[in-house]
């Protein structure tokens, strides 16, 4: 597959949409018409809203009442709201940049005809994501991979719902059909991957289960954000290949304990390549990553805006509690398998992430499997979990009357992304994620 094949010229001029065609593929089922919206608009409801005491507030909403992609509805809310006579600079400007966006959004559609907007954003994800491993050389041998499922979703050959394909050496082996871990790990193999590695493309819902068991976060962070105790190795379970439960040398895969901060806003769980490395034991001896493992690459995007790419490892999780003699237990029975993200910074030369580098974080995990609370006013912001409902219930203290009140001013954290300058061998704080942490080996100073 050629390089321009791939390729996505983001200035490409489409032909305006008509009629109801940009509900028809982007619409959510949630539009509603503008003209079926209120004759008052909620700025102006809300602008002469008067409170109890007699005080007129005024607010300015987001337009929540419009589905993303309505743009037509939006700017027709903005120019009711320009007439009426409202924050009139600050709404031309909106206008401007919904126009802006819709202008994009359309020459996607007419370069991508017929594509759903979900293909059309992940075709983008995944060129961005074969930059990514273009400019470290692929390490993984995932390319050809990356550059099969773009031409196939160009191509209408790969739609985005909720089955699963799996692809090696550039051709998809299996699927379309429900994500399960079993294929996951009997397609896996040295045999299918060759020289390259093995790729998933699609979603991979998960099916909790429960049992009794508590867990109380301690005092944590200056940044206030719960730090959990997670227990993480490579695919242990009984219903794995004898391979993937031991490393080259006949040994266990170790387990790697260690807090991971409770994000709520994280899709899958996030690791630092030297985690990785550890959870490998004797592995990395002949490997960069567990390509028994090896799940392929995803894009995430940022708090800030920015896009990173992080490599996807299968791995198993569980949680560090107590039971109800206080004694050290796990939340859950069995461990459950997890996609994982990984800082990816493999191949020659890489090297140790140093301190402030990114952050483990838990993922969905916590709360797909317990009953997770907290409690007004109670110092520390303490996260509570148990593995039924009423083990919550008897966990969570009683907050004293009167004591909810609004979140105390923090510190910032001290800290930083520290990477070296390769002219004088010092480190310092780096905001790029491609420089993320990484030691130099001749480091005179900090």
């Amino acid at each position: 597959m050629s390089q321009s094949t791939t390729s996505v010229d983001l200035k490409r001029k489409g032909s305006s949409l008509q009629d109801n065609s940009w509900l028809q593929l982007f619409g959510t089922g949630i539009s509603r018409d503008f003209k079926k919206s209120k004759s008052t608009s909620h700025a102006t409801y809300l602008k002469h809203h008067i409170t109890e005491s007699g005080e007129v507030v005024e607010i300015i909403t987001d337009d929540v009442d419009f589905a993303p992609y309505d743009y037509d509805g939006q700017i027709r809310r903005c120019q009711q709201r320009i007439q009426e006579g409202f924050a009139r600079e600050t709404y031309e400007m909106k206008i401007q940049t919904l126009k802006a966006q819709k202008a994009a959004v359309q020459g996607l559609k007419a370069q991508y005809r017929g594509r759903s907007w979900e293909v059309i954003q992940r075709i983008g994800s995944l060129q961005i994501i074969a930059a990514h491993l273009e400019e470290r050389g692929d390490p993984l041998g995932e390319l050809p991979n990356v550059y099969a499922i773009i031409w196939a979703y160009e191509n209408g050959q790969l739609q985005w719902d909720d089955n699963a394909t799996y692809w090696c050496q550039g051709r998809m082996i299996a699927g379309p059909s429900p994500f399960s871990w079993d294929d996951f790990r009997s397609l896996n193999t040295q045999e299918n991957r060759g020289h390259g590695g093995f790729w998933v493309e699609g979603i991979f819902p998960l099916a909790p289960s429960q049992k009794a068991m508590i867990w109380m976060s301690p005092a944590h962070t200056e940044m206030g954000i719960p730090e959990v105790p997670m227990i993480i190795r490579l695919d242990a379970s009984i219903g794995a290949h004898e391979i993937n439960r031991q490393d080259h040398t006949g040994k266990p895969f170790p387990m790697f304990i260690s807090r991971f901060q409770d994000d709520t806003g994280s899709d899958f769980m996030t690791i630092r390549q030297n985690d990785m490395h550890e959870l490998m034991g004797n592995d990395i001896q002949i490997s960069p990553a567990p390509m028994a493992h090896l799940m392929g690459y995803s894009t995430i995007a940022l708090a800030d805006g920015r896009i990173s790419v992080v490599m996807i490892i299968s791995l198993e999780v569980n949680m560090q509690g107590t039971d109800e003699q206080g004694n050290f237990a796990y939340m859950h029975p069995s461990w459950t398998t997890v996609p994982c993200g990984v800082f990816d910074r493999v191949g020659p030369g890489a090297e140790p992430m140093a301190p402030g580098g990114s952050s483990r974080l838990a993922g969905p995990f916590l709360r797909s499997m317990f009953y997770v609370g907290s409690a007004p006013g109670i110092p520390y912001h303490h996260l509570y979990a148990g593995s039924e409902r009423q083990a919550l219930l008897d966990l969570l203290p009683t907050a004293p009357e009167g004591s909810a009140g609004p979140p105390r001013f923090r510190v910032p954290p001290v800290g930083a992304n520290w990477a070296p300058n390769p002219a004088t061998g010092f480190y310092a704080p780096s905001a790029s994620m491609g420089e993320r942490g990484i030691v130099p080996p001749n480091a005179r100073g900090a």
